[in-house]
Formats: structure tokens, C-alpha cells, sequence
């Protein structure tokens, strides 16, 4: 992301991100320890304060596709669109 912002996992679908020139921190955990929702949460959050843009990797995170054992696709993670509101959008 060029410097505007780090972003470090932990276990159980812990993340966090430093964005310096925004002097903020961001702290997330989900609670089922799910990883595809908490990529996907933690990219949301991202867009939302401004500090990624359009850019593949953000989008896959965005949108993870659900595929069955058997490698059909079975549904997806998505933010609800009220969380842009107000904010950044992809």
C-alpha cells in the first residue's frame, strides 16, 4: 500500500493497521475466527477511512467467492453498502 498503511494479522482473525499519515490505529477481531470475513471487514474498514483505493488485491478482500467442497460456487462475503456511506468507495 505504499506507506499509507500496514496491516499485521494474529491469530483467530485478529487484525490490526497503523495508518501514520492519519495518525490512527485499528484493532479488529471477529468472532467467529473466520478469516475470509475478517479480510474482508478489515479491507472495508481501509476503504472507508480513505487509506486504500481501487486496487485487485483490496477487491478480492472485499468480495471473497464461497465455493462448495466440491468447487462450485456456493455464495460470497460482502460489507453491507451502508457501511461506505460517508466514506471512500471502490
Amino acid at each position: 500500500m505504499g506507506g499509507t498503511v500496514v496491516v499485521k494479522t494474529g491469530a483467530e482473525a485478529v487484525y490490526t493497521a497503523i495508518l501514520p499519515a492519519q495518525g490512527l490505529g485499528v484493532a479488529l477481531k471477529i468472532e467467529d475466527g473466520a478469516t475470509r470475513a475478517s479480510e474482508c471487514a478489515i479491507a472495508a474498514l481501509l476503504v472507508r477511512l480513505g487509506a486504500v483505493a481501487a486496487d485487485p488485491a483490496v477487491a478480492r478482500r472485499l468480495r471473497p467467492g464461497i465455493t462448495s467442497r466440491r468447487g462450485f460456487p456456493a455464495g460470497s462475503i460482502r460489507p453491507d453498502p451502508d457501511f461506505y456511506s460517508g466514506g471512500a468507495l471502490l
